[in-house]
């Protein structure tokens, strides 16, 4: 059967090579034109059975748990400077809005409504008309979609203020306590010296793990603040209430912001209102965020600023993947066509 097939064909090539030419051509139109509804998608579940329980439970978690996904941006230079950059980035963040598919999703409301009326002419059609309901209500989500829900970059003073001592363990309220029972300089100088014999002097425990470091390490941070402030009193410097307030909230409730041990950079985690496998949107928010650091770095000459995380990584694999595909498709149609031509010896024959 197949060589009666392959000869019928070759019969044909040779008494009608135009007439198979154009069969060819147009048959090469058409799947060409088919590659256009080809997609390129970098996420992970993708290459993995679509109906594994384990698949469906990652699934799930990526879409209902939108922290699995996250944007950072690492912002460095001077102290200072960094500070005032992440505090004026954050909100800018927070403002951005999706708006690249609002002429379509438009239409598409439009078109669901007329169908909407439609059944209602006829009648008796109230699962459909809620079904269309639930895609309309969807669809209005996405115009002007906010595309992140918050920044973390820096602690909620005010919360630590009103509810930090609800959270303290009752052995540290304990030593808390000594600490602030004279409110005298030397005296709470002295209390803060005793305290810190008292946790940590002999008990290396207390610093066996990275958070018990960590917050050994803000305290004494904490400590080197007052410090300053003092040495800038003795000296008759100006110090401002609003830099004396700080000063007290570094002492009593650590460094609010996200910063590296050697106070440089600063971390910025944005938390997006879509999942990684939005890939639109994923896209966007990338795009958009990079495009205001950007422009936010020309009022800042002296900081450096970054993207990183799990948005930045998938980006970067999909958009250079994709620019990529173009040129690699070249190479492998060359690359066959030269092998079919050193296969059957002639020039002819592969064209």
């Amino acid at each position: 059967m197949r060589d009666r097939i392959l000869k019928k064909l070759a019969y044909w090539h040779a008494v009608f090579p135009w007439r198979m030419l154009s069969i060819t051509t147009i048959i090469t139109i058409v799947f060409i034109s088919l590659t256009g509804r080809l997609s390129i998608t970098m996420r992970t579940s993708d290459l993995l059975p679509e109906k594994d329980p384990r698949v469906v439970q990652f699934n799930k978690i990526i879409d209902e748990f939108l922290t699995a996904t996250n944007l950072v941006v690492v912002v460095q230079g001077e102290e200072d400077q960094i500070k005032d950059f992440a505090d004026t980035l954050a909100p800018k963040i927070v403002a951005l809005r999706d708006s690249s598919l609002n002429k379509v999703n438009m239409e598409m409301i439009q078109e669901l409504q007329k169908e909407i009326r439609h059944l209602n002419s006829r009648g008796n059609q109230t699962t459909e008309i809620r079904n269309l309901r639930v895609q309309i209500d969807e669809l209005k989500k996405r115009i002007n979609m906010p595309l992140f829900q918050r920044v973390d970059y820096k602690t909620d003073v005010d919360f630590l203020r009103n509810h930090s001592l609800m959270l303290i363990k009752e052995g540290d309220l304990d030593n808390m306590k000594d600490i602030y029972l004279d409110p005298n300089l030397t005296g709470l100088i002295t209390n803060i010296n005793n305290s810190l014999e008292k946790e940590y002097v002999g008990r290396e425990e207390s610093i066996s793990t990275r958070e018990e470091e960590d917050g050994a390490v803000a305290f004494l941070d904490g400590i080197e603040s007052l410090v300053l402030k003092l040495q800038q009193v003795i000296r008759e410097e100006n110090c401002s209430k609003e830099e004396i307030h700080k000063t007290v909230d570094k002492l009593l409730l650590g460094e609010p912001y996200m910063l590296s041990y050697d106070r440089t950079a600063v971390v910025m985690i944005a938390v997006p209102n879509f999942t990684i496998m939005d890939r639109d949107l994923l896209i966007v928010g990338y795009e958009t965020v990079k495009a205001i650091v950007d422009e936010q770095l020309k009022d800042y000459p002296g900081v450096r600023a970054g993207l990183s995380g799990d948005i930045a990584r998938e980006h970067d694999e999909q958009v250079y993947s994709q620019q990529s595909l173009s040129l690699t498709t070249i190479i492998a149609f060359v690359a066959i066509l030269i092998l079919l031509i050193i296969s059957f010896r002639m020039l002819i024959a592969p064209l």
